[in-house]
């Protein structure tokens, strides 16, 4: 009679053991079914930014991968929108290497965006003011920091830095 106690409480508890990781599985399961679909649900509502989609400055801005802030009707003469933002890829590295084409596409694209307009994109926290004067449908000037032909001067500075340190 005792061996046939101990069977049944042996095989209960295999029995248990069974019934837990089956539980474990289907919860497991359903955990990644949930997080599938959050993941479609928001692919749904927010379509990716792609470049043929950019029709916002906003959206410009996001692409490039910068902070968007703001935008507002300029209060300098002469120009049409200040666009207030946080750019992530700075002017220059740590290494001293330029970032001009990162620059030249992000103010071509949002130029294209306002209909070539005259802007200001300005970044308080990493103290950059760039200037964009555009006429007949094109970019005639970009001043970087009161500085017209910014990545001219900083590369004809930066070599002459190395040169006077050697």
């Amino acid at each position: 009679m005792k061996y046939k106690e101990e069977q049944i409480k042996n095989h209960n508890k295999q029995n248990y053991k069974k019934i837990l990781i089956v539980l474990f599985v289907v919860i497991f399961i359903l955990l990644c079914i949930s997080f599938s679909l959050n993941l479609m649900q928001k692919k749904i509502e927010e379509p990716e930014l792609s470049y043929g989609n950019i029709k916002t400055v906003k959206q410009v801005v996001e692409y490039y991968k910068a902070r968007y802030i703001s935008e507002e009707e300029s209060k300098e003469e002469g120009y049409y929108m200040d666009v207030n933002l946080k750019f992530t890829i700075l002017p220059y590295d740590e290494n001293d290497n330029s970032n001009e084409d990162y620059y030249n596409d992000f103010i071509q694209d949002l130029a294209k965006v306002i209909n070539y307009k005259n802007f200001k994109m300005i970044d308080n926290e990493n103290d950059i003011t760039i200037k964009v004067i555009c006429e007949n449908r094109k970019i005639v000037s970009i001043i970087i920091n009161d500085i017209e032909d910014y990545f001219i001067y900083m590369n004809s500075r930066n070599k002459h830095e190395k040169l006077c340190r050697n």
